[in-house]
């Protein structure tokens, strides 16, 4: 059984399209934003993408995906270090938690103080914080690495549709 359609309503050649798109604008981000990773990463795979729209067959399409498949893999190995390595967002939940005491320390005067928050003490808010952190990282890690694994394999299911007539999505 061959995949023709990527959700249930995309033509897969038209989602590899949609997904190599993306690197194109991905790349004039990158330049806006003056950030080297993205640039040399959007260049890395939107340029197979462009070579393969520029020459669709068989082994074009098959560098696509190796391309794509190496892009997921770097991105995802970065992303693991940011989620893991949390020293960074430990700094931000103690400042975030200091300001919040500084705040409720300036405004005692007859008013309520941590009773006011969603934190009994400095160091509730410290647990609390942290963990909303970790769990929102882990989600956005995951949602990431279904989306990745979903247009890897809408790009497989290109490559191996490449043999099909051009009407049906492939090369011939």
């Amino acid at each position: 059984m061959r995949v023709t359609r990527c959700c249930c309503c995309v033509p897969i050649k038209v989602g590899a399209y949609i997904i190599g798109s993306i690197h194109v604008i991905g790349l004039i981000l990158g330049v806006i934003l003056v950030s080297p990773l993205q640039i040399s990463l959007e260049i890395f795979c939107g340029a197979t993408f462009l070579y393969m729209a520029y020459r669709d067959n068989e082994k074009n399409r098959l560098l696509y995906f190796a391309a794509y498949a190496v892009y997921c893999f770097i991105l995802g190995f970065i992303r693991m270090v940011f989620v893991f390595w949390d020293k960074d967002e430990k700094a931000l939940v103690q400042q975030y938690c200091k300001t919040l005491q500084d705040q409720i320390d300036m405004a005692r005067e007859g008013k309520p103080g941590w009773e006011a928050t969603d934190f009994a003490n400095v160091q509730d808010c410290r647990s609390q914080v942290g963990t909303a952190v970790a769990r929102d990282e882990l989600v956005s890690l995951l949602l990431t690495l279904f989306l990745q694994i979903h247009f890897c394999l809408v790009l497989w299911a290109h490559y191996t549709n490449s043999h099909m007539v051009k009407s049906k999505g492939g090369c011939q």
